[in-house]
């Protein structure tokens, strides 16, 4: 589905975060009702790269999870247009969507939910054009980073199992999976006794090296591990002494310039504490690294994450919603220099003006301005960030065919 062409839009990091609190299954519905959105669930989120932005999000009734289905959407690069491709995973889209890509590929995996038991799995290399299928039999984890491509085309996913979750990879064939190691084996690694691992959270790669975020039951650390070519090796870090206290757990990882960015969450009941952490490539990820930490940004504890999306240009953006509706939207930039001998820059944190009300999504605009992605029902918005008023704009309007009551019951 091309939206309307007449209208135009101006165009994290390894990323950590305790756990939110669970939701209610069921929600007051408004005029924009809120997906459910802790950090247990499916968010919202975006992927920039060379081929083009990916974006996926909920539509469709957000009160009711039978008919509440989630959208992919794709702008190609210098270009205004945004294409809905959801059609093209072939089944219905209640439990999120998962998405990761390189420098050749991008890979769509559609979460396991009501009877559907195992996770379909579409990849392209041409910008949507023509998609290939691959399946993973088992439960892809509901976490933002439980998917990651590598730049070989491996690949890693976290699924769900009893007694914890386990990583599976993939070696070129998307439909081909083997084990690779579990929160059980995890645990028996060398340091992992700093950490204390209880959930395995995330995956991502540095190139070609796999890594594997989990929550750590030890306060003041958080929770990596790297593959060295033959096997899984700790590479977590100390948090500073105002962080000390806290509980972290990895939600998502991502890479960015010459290193790689992290993403501090601690919650509790009237706080939200975010930091940023960031380490140079060439240590690779090495036993006992050290890690540079940013300022931190408190937030309302009541708050509830909406999506975690990446700057085009470096950084991130997190939004958040609170109960009567409102949203709130923060940025944080890293400085223009690269990572230089281990030692960080700090990057800052930004309070930018609240998007509309129902945005479901923040994606990185061509010209690095956010986009806000404006849901109701079967309406999609698409507003701007207007950089002399501060002041959002609408900037394209459209309906979005979905086919309720299609679930997989």
């Amino acid at each position: 589905m091309k939206l309307a062409p007449k209208f135009f839009i101006l165009a994290i990091g390894i990323v950590i975060a305790i756990s939110f609190a669970s939701c209610s299954q069921t929600h007051k519905e408004t005029q924009f009702p809120t997906a459910d959105s802790n950090l247990s669930l499916p968010l919202s989120t975006s992927i920039n790269t060379s081929q083009g932005t990916w974006a996926v999000f909920p539509m469709g009734d957000l009160s009711n999870h039978f008919n509440r289905f989630w959208q992919l959407f794709y702008q190609p690069p210098n270009s205004s247009s945004w294409t809905n491709l959801v059609k093209e995973v072939a089944t219905a889209t209640n439990g999120g969507l998962s998405i990761t890509s390189n420098s050749t590929q991008t890979v769509v995996a559609i979460r396991p939910s009501f009877y559907l038991q195992f996770t379909p799995i579409i990849s392209t290399r041409d910008q949507g054009s023509t998609w290939s299928n691959g399946l993973l039999d088992h439960k892809l984890a509901t976490y933002p980073n439980s998917l990651a491509l590598g730049s070989n085309n491996e690949a890693l996913a976290v699924v769900d199992a009893p007694g914890g979750n386990q990583v599976y990879a993939s070696t070129r064939n998307l439909d081909t999976w083997k084990f690779s190691i579990d929160l059980k084996k995890l645990k028996q690694l060398r340091g992992s006794r700093l950490c204390q691992p209880t959930k395995i959270t995330a995956v991502s790669y540095l190139g070609d090296t796999g890594i594997i975020g989990v929550d750590c039951s030890t306060p003041g650390m958080f929770g990596l591990y790297r593959y060295n070519g033959s096997a899984w090796q700790f590479s977590g870090g100390h948090l500073p002494s105002d962080l000390s206290n806290f509980r972290i757990s990895v939600v998502g990882i991502d890479t960015v310039r010459s290193g790689a960015e992290v993403l501090l969450d601690n919650r509790s009941r009237n706080q939200v504490t975010l930091a940023v952490a960031s380490i140079e490539s060439s240590q690779n990820f090495a036993y006992s690294m050290k890690w540079t930490t940013s300022h931190i940004l408190s937030i309302n504890g009541k708050a509830r994450l909406i999506c975690l999306s990446p700057i085009s240009n470096g950084g991130f953006y997190v939004l958040d919603s609170t109960r009567s509706g409102g949203t709130t939207l923060y940025q944080f930039s890293m400085p223009n220099s690269t990572l230089t001998k281990g030692i960080a820059p700090l990057g800052t944190w930004t309070f930018l003006s609240s998007p509309p009300i129902g945005t479901q999504d923040v994606v990185s605009g061509s010209n690095s301005l956010p986009l806000a992605m404006q849901v109701n029902k079967t309406s999609l918005s698409i507003w701007s960030l207007n950089q002399t008023t501060r002041k959002w704009d609408l900037s394209q309007s459209s309906h979005v065919s979905i086919q309720f009551g299609s679930s997989n019951p």
